[in-house]
C-alpha cells in the first residue's frame, strides 16, 4: 500500500470574472378537432435551454472561461 501527502495547487487572480446567464422557453399547444369522427386530440410540448459562461482575464492579459 501506497502512503503520501496529496498536494494540490491554488491558482488565484485579483481581476474579477463574469457570469452570464442566459437562455430560452419554446412552449408549442395544439389542438385538432376532427367533426366527422366526432374527437378531439390535445398536445403540448415544452423545450428549455440554459447557457451559463463564464469568463475571467488573468493578470498576465489572458481570457480563459
Amino acid at each position: 500500500m501506497f502512503a503520501g501527502a496529496a498536494a494540490a495547487q491554488q491558482v488565484t487572480t485579483k481581476a474579477p470574472f463574469t457570469v452570464t446567464l442566459g437562455g430560452s422557453i419554446r412552449s408549442d399547444f395544439i389542438i385538432v378537432n376532427d367533426d366527422l369522427a366526432n374527437q378531439e386530440s390535445r398536445e403540448a410540448r415544452i423545450d428549455y435551454r440554459l447557457t451559463v459562461k463564464a469568463e475571467a482575464k488573468a493578470e498576465n492579459g489572458l481570457v480563459y472561461g
